[in-house]
Protein backbone atom coordinates (compact mmCIF):
# COMPACT_ATOMS: atom_id res chain seq x y z
CA UNK A 1 0.00 0.00 0.00
CA UNK A 2 1.70 3.40 -0.68
CA UNK A 3 2.62 5.95 1.82
CA UNK A 4 0.27 8.62 2.09
CA UNK A 5 1.20 12.40 1.34
CA UNK A 6 1.60 14.67 4.38
CA UNK A 7 -2.58 15.64 5.66
CA UNK A 8 -0.84 19.46 6.25
CA UNK A 9 0.39 21.65 3.67
CA UNK A 10 -1.30 19.58 0.29
CA UNK A 11 -4.36 20.55 -1.95
CA UNK A 12 -6.38 17.23 -1.30
CA UNK A 13 -5.58 17.35 2.57
CA UNK A 14 -9.21 16.27 2.85
CA UNK A 15 -9.67 13.49 0.34
CA UNK A 16 -6.41 12.16 1.48
CA UNK A 17 -7.37 12.08 5.69
CA UNK A 18 -11.14 10.38 3.96
CA UNK A 19 -9.25 7.78 2.14
CA UNK A 20 -6.92 6.78 5.77
CA UNK A 21 -10.25 7.22 7.48
CA UNK A 22 -12.18 4.42 5.06
CA UNK A 23 -9.31 1.97 4.88
CA UNK A 24 -8.63 2.46 8.69
CA UNK A 25 -13.18 1.66 9.32
CA UNK A 26 -11.89 -1.64 6.25
CA UNK A 27 -9.13 -2.81 8.36
CA UNK A 28 -6.63 -2.59 5.33
CA UNK A 29 -4.34 -0.36 6.84
CA UNK A 30 -0.89 -1.90 8.00
CA UNK A 31 1.86 -0.46 10.44
CA UNK A 32 2.22 2.78 12.33
CA UNK A 33 -0.55 4.99 11.22
CA UNK A 34 -0.13 7.51 13.10
CA UNK A 35 3.94 7.78 11.67
CA UNK A 36 1.98 8.23 8.08
CA UNK A 37 1.03 11.45 8.60
CA UNK A 38 2.78 15.30 9.27
CA UNK A 39 1.11 16.98 11.95
CA UNK A 40 1.92 20.20 13.14
CA UNK A 41 0.10 21.83 16.52
CA UNK A 42 1.50 25.33 15.73
CA UNK A 43 -0.76 25.43 12.57
CA UNK A 44 -3.66 27.66 13.86
CA UNK A 45 -5.86 26.78 10.01
CA UNK A 46 -9.04 29.24 10.28
CA UNK A 47 -9.65 29.29 6.31
CA UNK A 48 -12.19 26.15 6.53
CA UNK A 49 -14.18 26.94 9.24
CA UNK A 50 -13.90 31.04 7.33
CA UNK A 51 -15.04 29.68 4.31
CA UNK A 52 -18.03 27.55 5.51
CA UNK A 53 -19.25 31.05 7.76
CA UNK A 54 -19.01 32.78 4.61
CA UNK A 55 -21.20 30.41 2.86
CA UNK A 56 -23.67 30.58 5.35
CA UNK A 57 -23.65 34.91 4.15
CA UNK A 58 -24.07 34.13 1.08
CA UNK A 59 -26.63 31.55 1.44
CA UNK A 60 -28.95 33.95 3.94
CA UNK A 61 -28.33 36.77 1.35
CA UNK A 62 -28.67 34.52 -1.87
CA UNK A 63 -32.43 33.48 -0.73
CA UNK A 64 -33.53 36.93 0.66
CA UNK A 65 -32.56 39.75 -1.67
CA UNK A 66 -35.29 41.89 -0.81
CA UNK A 67 -34.53 42.44 2.55
CA UNK A 68 -32.09 44.92 3.92
CA UNK A 69 -28.87 43.43 5.77
CA UNK A 70 -30.78 45.02 9.06
CA UNK A 71 -33.55 42.90 8.46
CA UNK A 72 -31.00 40.11 8.39
CA UNK A 73 -28.96 40.17 11.05
CA UNK A 74 -31.59 38.05 13.32
CA UNK A 75 -31.61 35.11 10.67
CA UNK A 76 -27.66 35.40 10.33
CA UNK A 77 -27.43 35.40 13.94
CA UNK A 78 -29.37 32.19 14.51
CA UNK A 79 -27.44 30.29 12.02
CA UNK A 80 -24.10 31.52 13.51
CA UNK A 81 -24.75 30.19 17.12
CA UNK A 82 -22.89 26.77 16.89
CA UNK A 83 -19.94 29.20 15.97
CA UNK A 84 -20.51 31.27 18.79
CA UNK A 85 -20.57 34.44 16.70
CA UNK A 86 -23.18 37.44 17.08
CA UNK A 87 -23.86 40.78 16.28
CA UNK A 88 -24.07 43.97 18.63
CA UNK A 89 -25.77 47.51 17.89
CA UNK A 90 -23.58 50.45 18.01
CA UNK A 91 -25.09 52.92 16.37
CA UNK A 92 -22.08 54.53 15.15
CA UNK A 93 -21.52 56.51 11.64
CA UNK A 94 -18.65 54.90 10.80
CA UNK A 95 -18.34 54.58 6.94
CA UNK A 96 -18.00 50.58 7.17
CA UNK A 97 -20.38 48.01 8.37
CA UNK A 98 -18.54 46.62 11.53
CA UNK A 99 -17.17 49.11 13.63
CA UNK A 100 -15.17 46.39 15.19
CA UNK A 101 -14.75 42.96 16.40
CA UNK A 102 -13.93 41.28 19.73
CA UNK A 103 -13.47 38.23 21.19
CA UNK A 104 -14.91 37.34 24.89
CA UNK A 105 -13.53 34.82 26.83
CA UNK A 106 -15.99 34.17 29.50
CA UNK A 107 -18.61 32.54 27.10
CA UNK A 108 -16.26 32.20 23.74
CA UNK A 109 -18.30 34.33 22.15
CA UNK A 110 -17.18 36.24 19.19
CA UNK A 111 -19.05 39.99 18.76
CA UNK A 112 -19.33 41.91 15.44
CA UNK A 113 -19.95 45.63 16.00
CA UNK A 114 -22.87 47.04 13.53
CA UNK A 115 -22.44 50.57 12.47
CA UNK A 116 -25.02 52.47 11.05
CA UNK A 117 -24.94 51.64 8.19
CA UNK A 118 -26.71 48.50 7.84
CA UNK A 119 -29.63 50.89 7.96
CA UNK A 120 -28.75 52.11 4.55
CA UNK A 121 -31.55 51.45 1.60
CA UNK A 122 -28.39 50.87 -0.90
CA UNK A 123 -26.82 47.65 0.06
CA UNK A 124 -23.82 46.10 -0.31
CA UNK A 125 -23.92 42.27 0.30
CA UNK A 126 -20.75 41.21 -1.08
CA UNK A 127 -19.04 44.22 1.26
CA UNK A 128 -20.43 43.22 3.94
CA UNK A 129 -19.81 39.70 3.71
CA UNK A 130 -16.28 40.59 3.16
CA UNK A 131 -16.07 42.73 6.37
CA UNK A 132 -17.71 40.35 8.65
CA UNK A 133 -15.67 37.56 7.38
CA UNK A 134 -12.48 39.45 7.85
CA UNK A 135 -13.45 40.82 11.15
CA UNK A 136 -14.27 37.39 12.40
CA UNK A 137 -10.82 35.02 10.81
CA UNK A 138 -8.96 37.78 13.38
CA UNK A 139 -11.25 36.47 16.77
CA UNK A 140 -10.97 32.88 15.51
CA UNK A 141 -7.48 33.36 16.41
CA UNK A 142 -7.85 34.78 19.41
CA UNK A 143 -10.42 32.44 20.57
CA UNK A 144 -8.43 29.37 19.71
CA UNK A 145 -4.88 30.45 21.52
CA UNK A 146 -7.04 30.92 24.35
CA UNK A 147 -9.05 27.86 24.55
CA UNK A 148 -5.72 25.87 23.90
CA UNK A 149 -4.01 27.60 26.83
CA UNK A 150 -7.52 26.78 29.18
CA UNK A 151 -7.42 23.70 28.55
CA UNK A 152 -3.53 22.79 28.99
CA UNK A 153 -4.75 24.57 32.44
CA UNK A 154 -7.34 22.10 32.81
CA UNK A 155 -5.03 19.25 32.05
CA UNK A 156 -2.78 19.73 34.70
CA UNK A 157 -5.91 20.76 37.41
CA UNK A 158 -7.85 17.73 36.80
CA UNK A 159 -5.00 15.61 38.18
CA UNK A 160 -5.06 17.55 41.27
CA UNK A 161 -9.09 15.89 41.91
CA UNK A 162 -10.11 12.61 42.35
CA UNK A 163 -11.38 10.02 39.88
CA UNK A 164 -15.00 10.40 41.18
CA UNK A 165 -15.03 14.18 41.49
CA UNK A 166 -13.47 14.10 37.85
CA UNK A 167 -16.30 12.06 36.50
CA UNK A 168 -18.82 14.24 37.93
CA UNK A 169 -17.50 17.31 36.67
CA UNK A 170 -17.00 16.16 33.22
CA UNK A 171 -20.16 14.30 33.51
CA UNK A 172 -22.09 17.44 33.54
CA UNK A 173 -24.62 18.17 30.87
CA UNK A 174 -23.12 22.12 30.93
CA UNK A 175 -19.39 20.77 31.13
CA UNK A 176 -20.72 18.27 28.09
CA UNK A 177 -21.92 20.45 26.09
CA UNK A 178 -19.12 23.53 26.52
CA UNK A 179 -16.48 20.73 25.80
CA UNK A 180 -18.52 19.01 22.34
CA UNK A 181 -18.61 22.53 21.18
CA UNK A 182 -14.71 23.17 22.23
CA UNK A 183 -13.39 20.08 20.38
CA UNK A 184 -15.17 20.71 17.63
CA UNK A 185 -13.32 23.82 17.15
CA UNK A 186 -10.56 22.11 17.74
CA UNK A 187 -11.26 20.01 14.80
CA UNK A 188 -12.11 23.15 12.69
CA UNK A 189 -9.41 25.53 13.66
CA UNK A 190 -6.69 22.50 12.32
CA UNK A 191 -8.28 22.82 9.36
CA UNK A 192 -10.73 19.84 8.74
CA UNK A 193 -14.17 20.77 7.45
CA UNK A 194 -17.65 19.38 8.69
CA UNK A 195 -17.42 16.17 6.44
CA UNK A 196 -14.24 15.51 7.71
CA UNK A 197 -14.95 15.71 11.21
CA UNK A 198 -18.25 13.84 11.21
CA UNK A 199 -16.18 10.35 9.44
CA UNK A 200 -13.01 10.81 12.40
CA UNK A 201 -15.70 11.19 14.81
CA UNK A 202 -17.36 7.49 13.72
CA UNK A 203 -13.63 6.02 14.02
CA UNK A 204 -11.77 5.58 16.93
CA UNK A 205 -7.85 6.17 15.94
CA UNK A 206 -4.79 8.36 16.89
CA UNK A 207 -5.34 10.38 13.77
CA UNK A 208 -8.86 11.56 15.78
CA UNK A 209 -7.13 12.41 18.95
CA UNK A 210 -5.36 14.21 17.18
CA UNK A 211 -7.21 16.35 15.66
CA UNK A 212 -9.60 16.32 18.18
CA UNK A 213 -7.36 17.62 21.19
CA UNK A 214 -7.00 17.07 24.94
CA UNK A 215 -10.57 17.22 25.82
CA UNK A 216 -11.58 14.69 23.77
CA UNK A 217 -8.73 12.23 24.82
CA UNK A 218 -9.98 13.01 28.45
CA UNK A 219 -13.24 11.93 28.03
CA UNK A 220 -12.11 8.47 26.16
CA UNK A 221 -9.99 7.74 28.96
CA UNK A 222 -12.74 8.83 31.55
CA UNK A 223 -15.43 6.86 29.77
CA UNK A 224 -16.34 3.81 28.02
CA UNK A 225 -18.31 4.06 24.78
CA UNK A 226 -21.18 2.57 27.07
CA UNK A 227 -21.11 5.25 29.55
CA UNK A 228 -24.13 7.69 28.60
CA UNK A 229 -21.76 10.81 29.46
CA UNK A 230 -19.35 9.76 26.35
CA UNK A 231 -22.76 9.13 24.19
CA UNK A 232 -24.14 12.64 25.39
CA UNK A 233 -21.17 14.27 24.42
CA UNK A 234 -20.94 12.56 20.58
CA UNK A 235 -25.04 13.69 20.62
CA UNK A 236 -23.60 16.80 20.92
CA UNK A 237 -21.17 17.17 18.39
CA UNK A 238 -23.26 16.02 16.21
CA UNK A 239 -25.87 18.56 16.73
CA UNK A 240 -23.03 21.31 16.19
CA UNK A 241 -21.80 20.23 12.92
CA UNK A 242 -25.57 19.18 11.55
CA UNK A 243 -26.99 22.95 12.92
CA UNK A 244 -23.49 24.73 11.19
CA UNK A 245 -24.46 22.98 7.59
CA UNK A 246 -25.51 24.74 4.66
Amino acid sequence: MKAYKPLLGTENDEDVLLSYILDETNGTVNGPLIDRFFFNEAVINIEPEKKEIQLIFQKVFKENKEKTINELIPIISEKLKNYKIDFVYTYSDLPEYISTSNYNIDNDFIYLWLSNKIFDENKNFDIFIEQCVSFIGHELIHRYENIKINNIDLSKKILQKSKIDRKKYYGNKQELMSYAWQIINNFRTLGKNNVSIKALLKGNNDVKFKFGGEILLIYHKMFTLNDDELKLLYKYMYLYLEESVV
